[in-house]
């Protein structure tokens, strides 16, 4: 009797720990699922790759420093014919974004859009890029930069290209990335980057037959 007790004993024992060594690995699984993407993140990601001037497909032109500006669009959860050039049928954008990063994680990319009509993309100033609000509106870059800055920046527009970038998204696991671009020139394409040794490089480039941002 007393053997019978003491393996039961155990029997419990190892459940207990099996459990917790469950739970531990659920724990890291949704860490891993649900990651933290902060504004400095999305800093270092566009610093990376607009510091990559070979880069002929986001700098198309001979003028490799453009002025930049970031917009972002309110998710509406409407089908978007022109999502049929990459996805093969009208799809959300967060139906694209699954089908390009291979992935199925709507609400991330649903969460990203909200976050990036808070990112304060400005602070691009920071590493050295001439940067212009949206739509051209300087008022609140004004209150940012200063009258004798916005000046500058007026200027600057009249010699250099304009390179409108939106819609920045990442997958999971932080090694991929998508972002949309055009230039006021009517040049524009979709852009997938993969983080390889460190590195964001390009890997899958879509030219859009006609300028428009789906969202």
């Amino acid at each position: 009797m007393k053997t019978t007790l003491k393996y039961i004993s155990i029997l419990i024992l190892l459940s207990a720990f099996s459990c917790k060594k469950s739970k531990e690995k659920e724990l890291v699984v949704e860490e891993i699922e649900t990651p933290t993407i902060t504004d400095e993140f999305r800093l270092e990601f566009l610093n990376h790759i607009l510091k990559n001037k070979s880069d002929k497909s986001l700098f198309p032109y001979e003028d490799k420093n453009p002025l930049i500006t970031f917009e972002f669009f309110k998710y509406e959860g409407y089908k978007d014919v022109s999502n049929h050039e990459i996805v093969g049928k009208p799809s959300t954008f967060p139906e694209k974004m699954s089908f390009l990063f291979k992935e199925n994680d709507s609400t991330l990319t649903i969460k990203q859009l909200e976050d990036n009509t808070k990112f304060k993309a400005h602070k691009l100033s920071m590493y050295g890029y001439y940067y212009i609000g949206k739509k051209n509106d300087y008022t609140n870059d004004i209150n940012l930069f200063g009258k004798d800055s916005i000046q500058k920046r007026k200027n600057y527009k009249k010699k250099h290209v304009q390179l409108i970038l939106s819609n920045l998204i990442f997958n999971t696991k932080l090694n991929k990335a998508y972002i949309s671009a055009y230039y006021t020139s009517n040049y524009s394409i979709e852009i997938i980057y993969i983080k390889e040794y460190n590195k964001w490089l390009p890997k899958k480039v879509f030219h859009r037959t006609q300028m428009s941002i789906s969202n």
